[in-house]
């Protein structure tokens, strides 16, 4: 029962009370016959899904929620996706209108890798940065290529710095793609802050990885991921 031994890759507090660790089948149906277990639960990989537009929700710039809310400022999002490529990117800049610290309550940070400088890219606007990867480099059985994949916040595929602007990008004027379509771009959110968490990888993105944010004070999350397939066997 105890070989090979459990490992524990993440414990919960918030969103929920547990732990996420890998075990043998025996290990994970006798934790399951306990009677302080409520349930035992395999881990799963999702898949990168996308966005929908204010449009779709009914939302109007002149009245109602978004005029209300006054862009947010107080309110710290965690994109949960494939990180933020914030280099040379206008809608990572400081609002100079809003204050430059993060609320109180938030309790995350930027983290700095070989790929990621955290004091050159982190501002007002983009108050953390961390990539989650024990629940994906469990099911890879290894550790992953650097080759292919950045192990840090920096994204290289470009889905989680287009979703992170969509929820809270800053205004930027005379946008355009390859000329076309030219006008402002800007967030639903303009005046949040942006916490960007790195939890998509080449092969998907791990349910144990997920739950790990809510530990962080953010006080929405975006996830643009959907479940696709069965539970991974191995947890």
């Amino acid at each position: 029962m105890s070989v090979p031994a459990p490992r524990v890759l993440y414990s919960y507090s918030h969103a929920a009370t547990g732990f996420a660790a890998r075990l043998t089948g025996r290990q994970a149906a006798h934790l399951a016959s306990q009677r302080s277990v409520l349930a035992v639960v395999p881990d799963a990989t999702l898949q990168l899904h996308t966005t929908l537009t204010p449009s779709f929700l009914g939302l109007s710039s002149s009245s109602g929620l978004l005029p209300a809310s006054n862009g947010a400022t107080d309110v710290v999002i965690g994109v949960m996706d494939t990180g933020v490529y914030p280099i040379d990117r206008a809608s990572f800049a400081a609002d100079p209108s809003v204050p430059p610290l993060p609320p109180g309550k938030f309790r995350g940070s930027c983290i700095s890798a070989p790929s990621f400088n955290a004091s050159a890219y982190c501002n007002g606007k983009l108050v953390g940065a961390k990539a989650f990867y024990e629940g994906y480099e469990l099911e890879l059985g290894r550790s992953m290529n650097e080759m292919e994949e950045s192990r840090s916040p920096l994204d290289t595929n470009g889905h989680g710095t287009h979703t992170a602007s969509t929820a809270a990008g800053s205004a930027v004027a005379d946008a355009a793609l390859y000329g076309y379509a030219r006008g402002k771009a800007v967030g639903m959110a303009p005046g949040a802050r942006i916490a960007s968490y790195k939890v998509c990888w080449k092969y998907g993105c791990m349910t144990s990885d997920v739950e790990e944010l809510a530990q962080r004070g953010i006080d929405a999350i975006e996830q643009v991921v959907f479940f696709q397939g069965r539970p991974n066997k191995r947890k």
